[in-house]
């Protein structure tokens, strides 16, 4: 009979086994897609919290006919886990996994990016026993979704970014280079612009990243290269 272990049962497993890094083990293999995992409920923290409960059996698209995650954990999920970043969190005893998921790493600090706590973690009881018989196969897990802006429905403000960035460019081109000696000054330009014109610019924390990529490209009077990768 095929059955979910607790993360406590499933790390005392893999000390039975000889394992040394037990926990370390699971999320490696849930990573790699030889060990399928469920939560019981997770906690998402995007531009507000939002705690869900998982129904105990996955559900599937009516339309794509794909598996839609939770309580399936998505193999994705355990990448940023293993990775070590920011907000992560692993507590193997206790079934708690945490990790800040980063939805597309090419754009950096530019993406979205969504703080997931999950508890109540399982691992499967036949993918771990395979595993321990060298005889792991794939599993089909389903991908991570893109967070909305808000669990109310809030629509993107996605105007008043391309509004943001439009000014930006007018003032580029419109004031001289001392008059933008730091990314303050930038900003209060571009905010200053916007107002004048009956829009409501967006918070400097929001824009912060557009006006220090772009100061320093006003500054140096150039595209900057990329940092060599290490």
């Amino acid at each position: 009979m095929s059955g979910w272990l607790s993360s406590f049962a499933a790390m005392q497993m893999l000390r039975e086994a000889g394992v040394v890094d037990p926990v370390s083990t699971l999320t490696q293999l849930a990573e790699a897609r030889q060990i399928r995992a469920r939560a019981t409920w997770g906690r998402f923290e995007h531009d507000e919290g939002d705690d869900r409960e998982f129904s105990q059996e996955p559900e599937v698209d009516a339309l794509s006919g794909e598996m839609l995650p939770w309580p399936d954990i998505p193999a994705d999920f355990w990448r940023w886990v293993n990775s070590r970043g920011a907000g992560t969190a692993v507590h193997g005893e206790a079934g708690v996994f945490a990790a800040t998921v980063i939805y597309d790493p090419k754009i950096g600090s530019y993406s979205d990016s969504q703080h997931i706590k999950l508890f109540g973690v399982t691992f499967h009881q036949d993918d771990l026993e395979a595993a321990l018989r060298g005889k792991s196969a794939l599993h089909n897990t389903p991908a991570l979704p893109v967070p909305t802006r808000s669990p109310a429905g809030r629509k993107p403000e996605l105007e008043r970014w391309a509004e943001f960035g439009a000014a930006l460019a007018l003032v580029v081109n419109r004031y001289e280079k001392d008059a933008l000696k730091s990314q303050s000054a930038l900003y209060r330009a571009v905010a200053g612009e916007l107002i004048a014109a009956g829009r409501e610019p967006l918070s400097q924390k929001a824009v912060k990243n557009m006006v220090s990529q772009a100061w320093l490209w006003i500054d140096g009077e150039a595209i900057p290269p990329l940092p060599p990768e290490a």
